[in-house]
């Protein structure tokens, strides 16, 4: 659950355009959603990470984090 509120905190500053601080707090909440095993959050946050490579060309990250994702989805049944 703290996963995603680091992640709710992340789309705000997505939406301001400030990816840096974006990213970093996806990646607070990736820490936190791996570390009790929600492997639903997991999947969204690694998307919405994704979604900030892509933004700021970095194609190879976005589409590592993509297929991480993928797997997660596949894992739980779900279509993010």
């Amino acid at each position: 659950m703290i996963g995603c509120n680091f992640s709710g905190l992340a789309d705000t500053y997505q939406i301001q355009a400030d990816y840096p601080k974006a990213l970093e707090f996806y990646l607070k909440g990736l820490k936190l959603s791996e570390e009790v095993g929600d492997k639903e959050v997991l999947g969204n946050t690694l998307c919405n990470i994704a979604s900030v490579y892509i933004i700021t060309g970095k194609y190879p990250a976005a589409e590592l984090h993509l297929k991480k994702a993928l797997l997660f989805s596949k894992e739980i049944g779900s279509m993010i």
